[in-house]
């Protein structure tokens, strides 16, 4: 059951999420709070571990790889980082917003836009009339933006995106795809 981490005024949004990990008994490294502070520093911005990694290493050059990967999972794990999955062949991360956010992810070229408030309404409303209680989550909607819908259509697209099959995996290659 993610936790979930009432909002206090006079607490700053790293101090709430290292209090978190405290409750449930995680220590607070240096390392922890300052994958968090980079976290919050990204807001919207869903970044995969080796992105996160490689914004780490500018400011703390000791930081591993497998220190961010444990700790980011940790902080999913906790409901307190949104796990975000786009057919790329690993996960992204970003902060939970401490209420459910709905987003549009191109899955060409990563570009992700945020549902009008209206949608969320929406969706609280359903989740009320089924009685139903929403743990604070994002969910996205994987598609194609427009701008990638119009280079396909004109061959434009880079080689690293398959083009054959409209499956539009980026880094791993497309599985119904020969190899060249």
């Amino acid at each position: 059951m993610p936790l979930t981490v009432p909002p206090h005024p006079a607490e700053d949004p790293v101090s709430r999420c290292l209090e978190a990990l405290r409750r449930t008994g995680c220590r607070v490294t240096p390392q922890r709070r300052l994958i968090v502070e980079t976290l919050l520093d990204t807001p919207g911005e869903h970044l995969n571990a080796q992105e996160l990694f490689t914004r780490l290493r500018r400011q703390d050059p000791t930081m591993g790889l497998a220190t961010v990967y444990r700790t980011v999972e940790l902080l999913a794990d906790l409901g307190l980082v949104h796990r975000l999955r786009q057919d790329e062949g690993f996960a992204r991360f970003g902060l939970a917003e401490g209420h459910a956010t709905v987003r549009l992810v191109c899955r060409c070229c990563g570009h992700s836009e945020n549902a009008p408030p209206e949608v969320l309404s929406a969706l609280e409303k359903w989740s009320q009339d089924s009685s139903f209680s929403l743990v604070p989550q994002g969910v996205a909607f994987i598609g194609t933006c427009l701008s990638c819908q119009k280079r396909r259509e004109e061959g434009g697209l880079p080689r690293a995106i398959c083009d054959q099959c409209g499956c539009g995996r980026r880094r791993r290659g497309c599985p119904r795809r020969e190899e060249d």
